[in-house]
């Protein structure tokens, strides 16, 4: 990821903020312990020196308990991603693919929910197209697809996986990659 700084922010502050999100997201930044006190102190600042938030004190407290619960469970998808990235590479037809086509290990994509993407080498970030509910999809019923980009051609898996408690038929998975290899 890029350095985050102001001057990042000026050039392109949407690229800013979502680099901002990956942090806690994807990088695992920790959550300050005391951000409700943080945020109450500045929706009361905020409160009182801008006339469009004027009437609006709790909105931040309100917004905080969904972003981190947002935050927990998209963690939760980013390790469902580096187990299924682990799981794949480990299939015969897979590693003996990768041996002669070494060039295509960065080329083999899998997204959970069209929110974030992990190609075989395991660096994952948000898919281009982010869909945030993607992270607070139901659990039971996740959208996984595989991508491999060739040259001239995109060859695309995708299947809805249903688990439950995170016992999930990698060989499933295994197979979707292995069919799209071919």
């Amino acid at each position: 990821m890029e350095v985050v700084n102001a001057e990042n922010e000026k050039k392109d502050p949407i690229k800013f903020y979502m680099d901002m999100l990956e942090l806690f997201v994807i990088e695992q930044y920790p959550i300050p312990d005391d951000i409700d006190k943080y945020l109450a102190a500045l929706s009361f600042y905020i409160c009182n020196t801008d006339f469009a938030y004027k009437y609006n004190l709790p909105f931040l407290k309100e917004n905080s308990d969904k972003f981190i619960a947002f935050i927990q469970s998209s963690r939760k998808k980013c390790e469902l991603l580096k187990k299924i990235v682990i799981e794949i590479k480990k299939s015969s037809k897979v590693k003996k693919y990768l041996e002669k086509n070494k060039e295509n290990m960065g080329k083999i994509y899998i997204s959970i929910n069209d929110f974030i993407i992990s190609n075989l080498n395991g660096d994952i970030r948000f898919c281009k197209d982010i869909q945030m509910n993607g992270a607070i999809h139901n659990e039971i019923d996740d959208v996984i697809t595989i991508k491999y980009q060739m040259q001239d051609m995109l060859k695309v898996r995708s299947s809805r996986m249903k688990y439950k408690k995170s016992v999930i038929d990698f060989s499933y998975i295994r197979k979707l990659v292995e069919s799209i290899l071919v």
